[in-house]
């Protein structure tokens, strides 16, 4: 995985809310966009990471460095 990845604010802010444990449904009433958008957002943290679900997503971040503890 790349250690600088570029993602967009609403991939940051879904990211944020991945995090939170929200569902792809309270995810899209909280950012105003319907499921679907939902589903892109995370279908692109997914690819840019290489991850295949969102535990692995955090996973991948977590090893890479994304968080700072």
């Amino acid at each position: 995985m790349e250690a600088n990845i570029n993602f967009t604010e609403r991939e940051k802010e879904c990211l944020g809310l991945i995090i939170k444990g929200c569902s792809t449904n309270e995810m899209a009433k909280i950012m105003h966009c319907s499921t679907h958008t939902v589903k892109v957002y995370m279908t692109n943290l997914f690819r840019k990471t290489n991850s295949i679900n969102r535990a692995n997503l955090i996973y991948r971040l977590c090893i890479n460095g994304y968080f700072k503890f």
